[in-house]
C-alpha cells in the first residue's frame, strides 16, 4: 500500500540549491554546465516526494544533454 504524503512547508530553493549541488559531479563528468538563478520560494509539499520528483528531473536533464551543453 502506498505511503501517504506527508504535507510540510518547504523552502524550494534551498532543496533545489541542494539537488544541484548533489548533481555537480555528474555534470562535470558529462561536461554539462547549468545555471540555476532561483529566488525564495515556499510550497506545501512532501519533503521524500518533492526531492525524489527533482532529483530525477536535474539528474535526467544531465544525462540527456549534450556534451558541452548547457
Amino acid at each position: 500500500m502506498p505511503r501517504a504524503a506527508h504535507l510540510e512547508t518547504l523552502r524550494a530553493d534551498e532543496l533545489l540549491r541542494e539537488l544541484i549541488a548533489d548533481a555537480e559531479a555528474l555534470a562535470e563528468a558529462s561536461d554539462v554546465g547549468f545555471d540555476a538563478q532561483l529566488e525564495p520560494m515556499e510550497v506545501s509539499a512532501d519533503p521524500r516526494l518533492l526531492r525524489s520528483a527533482l532529483s530525477n528531473l536535474i539528474v535526467n536533464a544531465i544525462k540527456f544533454s549534450r556534451r558541452g551543453g548547457r
